[in-house]
């Protein structure tokens, strides 16, 4: 028994091929999801299943596809229980904040969704015109797109693995792009910490080796604007409270203060 009815379609919008880059498989994958995301508190949780009717593929290549998208920063991803299935939700840069959002069914009535799960009459149809706010979007979407070429080139030149979508990357780099700072300022930053902290870590007072220290919320933190003065000047660092103040440490591999 199919899980889909007649009456379900699935709304793939420009900007997903455009600005996303999506296609194929993630492409529907991720339509299908968004449409579920809409109202603010919902979210997808429904069957592997129920993607592989829509999109005609394989459980592996489902699975795949979420991998992907949620990699690449665009779904999150949580559990919902043993033996219950994962809840996929639209990374919230991608919504349209503060916009009142209501499914349509095919005969223009408007109908309140209940829930996440593949019971949904349709998924949610949005209205360009009326309501969803472009300049808005954008801001959004050059935020979100600033955040991932941030991540990415410190993920490239630190050899990290942190994510765009984390919530608390996101906080610390919005807040410096909210004080002013450009993206050659994060770059700056983080070449210079590298040499500084990764390429010979040395050894902090806390017991910890520097390189730990190269991540989202101490580079981006409070000291941004500090790190940057030392980039821009090719100074000393000015502090850095967590080092040890006596030159006791003789460790293989690491420099002595």
């Amino acid at each position: 028994m199919t899980l889909i009815n007649k009456n379900n379609y699935i709304n793939i919008q420009g900007w997903m091929l455009s600005d996303l880059n999506l296609k194929g498989t993630d492409l529907l994958v991720y339509a299908i999801i968004y449409g579920f995301c809409q109202v603010s508190g919902h979210s997808f949780h429904g069957s592997i299943k129920y993607l592989q009717e829509w999109t005609n593929c394989s459980k592996p290549c489902i699975i795949s596809s979420l991998n992907n998208l949620v990699n690449s920063g665009l779904l999150n991803k949580s559990t919902s229980g043993f033996g219950q299935p994962n809840i996929y939700t639209v990374n919230n840069i991608y919504q349209y904040e503060d916009e009142v959002v209501k499914e349509v069914n095919p005969n223009g009535k408007e109908i309140l969704p209940n829930d996440g799960k593949e019971s949904l009459p349709n998924n949610i149809e949005l209205n360009n015109n009326n309501n969803i706010n472009n300049n808005k979007y954008n801001a959004k979407l050059q935020e979100f797109n600033n955040i991932k070429e941030i991540i990415t080139y410190m993920n490239s030149v630190c050899g990290t693995s942190f994510r765009s979508s984390s919530s608390l990357t996101q906080r610390s780099i919005k807040a410096r792009l909210k004080e002013g700072f450009t993206l050659d300022d994060f770059k700056l930053v983080i070449d210079y910490k590298f040499e500084e902290w990764g390429k010979k870590p040395i050894l902090f007072s806390n017991g910890k080796l520097s390189d730990t220290y190269l991540r989202p919320a101490t580079l981006f933190g409070n000291k941004f604007e500090t790190y940057l003065y030392e980039a821009k000047n090719n100074n000393k660092p000015i502090y850095i409270e967590e080092k040890a103040e006596s030159a006791d440490f003789n460790f293989d591999g690491l420099e002595k203060f």
